[in-house]
């Protein structure tokens, strides 16, 4: 999916969640509209005071979720957009180990907000082991949805012809970091 940017700078929300949110904005212009027709009103009752106090809690309680998941799911982490890291994600590693690697290596702000990224994908048995290139200063969305289908890095190693088993383990040691004991 390609990234498209408002004119702001500000990214899209991503097809699937589209609806969800234009729904969410939806009623919460409707009780927006509701609270304004009861304001104008002005009849002063106790009751009519209530309701209007209902409605405005109502309104927040619905921009506060709708901030929530936009700061879970599409804030951009801390980092400058163009620059990858590499990291090597373990076979049998947890959505833990993982969010707490990528942290480590400051590709996202908070292992937690990874976590809860990764559960309202449901993904979180899904992240895929390899060797990523990850770009910094992208969502926990876009990581999640990374790691989901295994988009690893590509590794590039020549090897010239005849070489001895020794010097080959040694090369694949330093290019790719494999254990030249566990190779041999």
């Amino acid at each position: 999916m390609k990234r498209q940017e408002h004119l702001s700078g500000l990214k899209v929300i991503p097809r699937e969640f589209r609806a969800f949110f234009e729904g969410l904005l939806l009623v919460s212009g409707l009780m927006v509209l509701a609270i304004v027709g009861f304001l104008i009103e002005g009849i002063g009752k106790i009751f009519t005071c209530w309701k209007k106090l209902i409605y405005l809690l109502g309104v927040l309680l619905l921009f506060g979720i709708a901030a929530w998941f936009y700061w879970v799911l599409y804030m951009p982490n801390p980092g400058n957009s163009g620059e990858f890291r590499t990291v090597f994600i373990p076979r049998g590693a947890s959505a833990r180990q993982v969010a707490e690697l990528l942290a480590k290596e400051k590709i996202v702000f908070s292992p937690d907000r990874f976590l809860l990224a990764a559960k309202l994908y449901k993904a979180r048995r899904e992240l895929k082991a390899g060797l990523y290139r990850l770009p910094l200063g992208e969502s926990n969305a876009k990581v999640v949805r990374i790691l989901r289908k295994g988009e690893v890095a590509e590794i590039k190693v020549s090897l010239p012809e005849g070489i001895r088993a020794r010097k080959m383990a040694s090369i694949f040691q330093r290019k790719v970091g494999v254990d030249s004991a566990k190779f041999m």
